[in-house]
C-alpha cells in the first residue's frame, strides 16, 4: 500500500474515534443461540427506519447491529444482561427525584460496583473490536467512549429516564435533560459533569464563537436513530474492511448509506463514503472520473457540515492531487496548515503524512508555473 493510500486508509480508520479490530475469544454468552434467522446490516437498518422513534427498543438493535459483524453473539442473553442491570438499579432509585443524585446512582453503580472504566487508548486507529463494541464491552467491562456510552443509554432506556447522547468530534458523552434540568454525564470519566464549553475546547478547538450553528449542531441531544448511524458507520462498518487486500470497499458504501440514512448530518459518515468510494476509485484502476467526482461532492458535504476537521480537509486535498485539480488542492494545503501543526498531521494521519503533502504541494505548483500563459 502506498503511503498516499495509507493516509487515506487513516482517514477512515481514525475520522470516527474508531479503529482496526480484530476477532478475539472474548467472553461472549456460552449460551447457544437457535440459528433461526441470518441478520444483515439491510435487515436490522430498514427494520430500524420503519419504527418510530418512540417505538425505538434501543437495546435491542444495538445489539442487533453488533450481531451482525459477530454472528456468535446470543441476543437474547446481552438483552438480558442489560435487563439484570436495570433490575439492580431500579431498587436504589426509589424514592430518587433529584437530577444529580439520580445520576449518582447510576454512577456509582456502574463504575463502581460494577467498575466499568474507559480503556487507554495511546493512539488512535489501533483499537481492538473488545474496546468498541458494546457486548464485549458489556462482557469485559472496559471501552472506549461510544459503547460506555451506549451501555449507559441502554440503562436509562430500561429505567425511563430522560438521558441522550451528544457526539463530538472524536468523543461522545451523555446527558441527562427532563427540560429544566441538564446535566452533562462523561462515562469516560467515571460519569462526571463536563460543561458544554469545556466540552468544545477539548474536541472542537477551531470552532468560533460566531459559528452559532456548529455548536448546535455538536452540542444537541441525539435521537436513538441518529445513535445506531453512528455505531453502525463509526464501529461495526470497519469489520467489513480488509485494509492491505482492499476489499469490500462496495459494500461499505452500501452499508454507509444506511448510517447516512439513520444520521443525516453527521460529517464524519460522508468523509468515510467519499473515501471509500475514492478507494473503489483506485481499485478499479482509476478509469471512471464520475466516481472521483462522487467521492469529492461527499467529503465537501463533510467539510460544510464541518470544515474544522483533519481528516475531512486531507481527504479534499487527496481526491483533488487525483483530479489534477492544482489550485483546489494548493488552497485546501494552505487551509490545512492554517488550521493544524506538522506535529499534528502527522500524529493524526501517518508520520509519512506531511512529507506526502509537500510533495503534492510541490507538484502542484510546478504543473501550474509550467502551464502555458494564455494569449
Amino acid at each position: 500500500m502506498n503511503s498516499i493510500v495509507k493516509i487515506t486508509f487513516c482517514i477512515v480508520s481514525l475520522c470516527a474515534c474508531f479503529g482496526c479490530s480484530a476477532h478475539n475469544n472474548l467472553s461472549l454468552s456460552n449460551v447457544t443461540e437457535k440459528p433461526t434467522f441470518k441478520y444483515t446490516v439491510k435487515s436490522v437498518c430498514e427494520e430500524i427506519l420503519a419504527t418510530p422513534e418512540d417505538k425505538l427498543d434501543f437495546g435491542r438493535y444495538v445489539i442487533l447491529l453488533s450481531k451482525v459483524v459477530n454472528p456468535n453473539i446470543n441476543i437474547e442473553n446481552e438483552l438480558r444482561r442489560l435487563d439484570n442491570m436495570a433490575d439492580a438499579v431500579r431498587p436504589r432509585l426509589k424514592g430518587v427525584n433529584k437530577p444529580k443524585e439520580i445520576i449518582r446512582v447510576l454512577n456509582k453503580y456502574l463504575f463502581e460496583d460494577m467498575k466499568f472504566k474507559a480503556t487507554g487508548i495511546k493512539k488512535m486507529g489501533n483499537v481492538p473490536m473488545e474496546q468498541i463494541m458494546v457486548p464485549y464491552v458489556l462482557g469485559k467491562r472496559e471501552g472506549t467512549c461510544v459503547p460506555l456510552s451506549i451501555i449507559y443509554l441502554c440503562l436509562a432506556e430500561r429505567l425511563d429516564l430522560p438521558i441522550y447522547g451528544v457526539t463530538l468530534p472524536k468523543h461522545f458523552f451523555v446527558r441527562y435533560d427532563d427540560g429544566e434540568t441538564r446535566i452533562n454525564i462523561d462515562p469516560v470519566k467515571k460519569g462526571i459533569e463536563v460543561d458544554d464549553n469545556s466540552y468544545l475546547k477539548i474536541f472542537a478547538p477551531l470552532v468560533k464563537d460566531a459559528d452559532l450553528k456548529i455548536k448546535e449542531m455538536l452540542l444537541r441531544n441525539l435521537s436513538r436513530k441518529e445513535i445506531l448511524g453512528e455505531y453502525l458507520g463509526g464501529q461495526l462498518i470497519r469489520e467489513f474492511i480488509d485494509p492491505e487486500k482492499m476489499l469490500n470497499y462496495k459494500q461499505a458504501v452500501e452499508y454507509e448509506n444506511y448510517s447516512i440514512e439513520l444520521f443525516p448530518n453527521y460529517s464524519y459518515s460522508y468523509v468515510r463514503k467519499g473515501t471509500y468510494i475514492h478507494f473503489l476509485w483506485e481499485e478499479n484502476g482509476k478509469k471512471d472520473a464520475n466516481d472521483l467526482n462522487e467521492a469529492l461532492q461527499y467529503v465537501l458535504k463533510a467539510y460544510n457540515l464541518y470544515p474544522y476537521d483533519l481528516y475531512t480537509i486531507v481527504a479534499i486535498i487527496l481526491i483533488y492531487n487525483d483530479m489534477n485539480n492544482c489550485q483546489e488542492c494548493l488552497k485546501m494545503i494552505d487551509e490545512l496548515y492554517q488550521k493544524f501543526s506538522l506535529a499534528e498531521v502527522a500524529e493524526i494521519c501517518t508520520s509519512e503524512a506531511n512529507d506526502d503533502i509537500m510533495f503534492i504541494k510541490q507538484k502542484c505548483r510546478t504543473k501550474l508555473e509550467d502551464r502555458p500563459v494564455p494569449k
